[in-house]
């Protein structure tokens, strides 16, 4: 699972154009043999190796190949001094932790900046076989998700749930990567997983396959009814999402441990309760400024503009 938001524009990668399938049960690395059901902690004992060799591993199949060079590329927009491998941690769960700061002097709180960062890690209790195909959804979520901005306006619960899980480099997206390196390298695998068959059958790119993953991910079991309310607490209907059902999860957040829509809300509203804190601190400097000010100062106004955004946007977050 990711923490930070992708857009709202889908792009689904074919799962049909893929290299030579192959079905390793070991892989072989520079005269090591591994299973793939060895632990991938166990590749060796010094952790940057463990990424090359899983990076090499990945890089076997074309789609992990360009999934590899798609995250260098976006590493450098991260840092110039920093390689691929510099991003990746082992974790107790794998997830892409991507971070926007804003900045401001507290003498001048309306000079903002931005600054963000991101961090891969990688679940240290995975099978090679189930690391790499990890290292693929993570990688998904590196290198294509946009940074998005939580402190702007059409940041909304809406907006988060639809975005994280259908949006450009989400989770949907991210599954996708995992079918394309699957069928490449597990093929057997591959054949057995009706998800990935299900969204192979359709044609890439398309709002069949849109509904497709949607229905995947929309499956809530007996969390429906408190996504519901959820969703009427945020001033949505509770059947604002088509598809939503109450059948058994299939796609669950490592890091909640709940269906993902499910995950979202906890997610959007714990990432709301932060922005609306630093926004209320924010204020603070600001009414230090109007001290000796008229009520028509270009500092009042600005103010009272921020004053009437905090009360409409954090209503249920201070």
């Amino acid at each position: 699972m990711t923490r930070v938001i992708p857009a709202l524009l889908v792009l689904f990668i074919s799962i049909s154009s893929y290299s030579k399938s192959f079905n390793q049960k070991v892989l072989f690395w520079k005269g090591y043999s591994f299973s793939v059901n060895d632990p991938w902690v166990f590749l060796s004992t010094n952790e940057k190796e463990r990424f090359e060799i899983l990076l090499d591993f990945l890089g076997r199949s074309e789609f992990g190949k360009s999934l590899i060079s798609a995250s260098k590329e976006k590493a450098k927009e991260f840092s110039d001094n920093k390689n691929l491998i510099e991003f990746f941690k082992k974790g107790s769960t794998s997830i892409t932790d991507t971070t926007l700061s804003r900045h401001f002097p507290p003498s001048n709180p309306q000079d903002i900046s931005y600054t963000s960062k991101s961090m891969v890690y990688l679940d240290e209790g995975l099978t090679i076989g189930d690391a790499i195909l990890d290292l693929a959804h993570e990688l998904t979520h590196f290198s294509r998700r946009p940074t998005t901005n939580p402190y702007s306006e059409y940041f909304d619960l809406e907006f988060y749930i639809e975005s994280t899980i259908l949006g450009q480099g989400g989770e949907s997206e991210a599954f996708i990567s995992e079918c394309m390196v699957m069928r490449d390298l597990f093929l057997d695998r591959f054949n057995q997983d009706k998800n990935c068959l299900d969204l192979n059958s359709v044609e890439s790119g398309s709002l069949t396959q849109r509904l497709v993953a949607r229905k995947l991910f929309f499956k809530l079991g007996k969390h429906i009814g408190g996504f519901r309310k959820s969703l009427s607490k945020h001033h949505l209907p509770g059947d604002h999402f088509p598809h939503t059902a109450s059948s058994e999860p299939v796609f669950i957040s490592s890091n909640y441990d709940l269906p993902y829509p499910v995950a979202a809300i906890a997610e959007y509203e714990s990432i709301m309760a932060r922005v609306c804190k630093n926004d209320k601190r924010r204020l603070g400097y600001l009414k230090k400024q109007l001290k000796g000010k008229v009520d028509r100062s270009p500092a009042s106004y600005v103010y009272h503009e921020e004053q009437s955004r905090l009360r409409r946007r954090c209503k249920y977050f201070l």
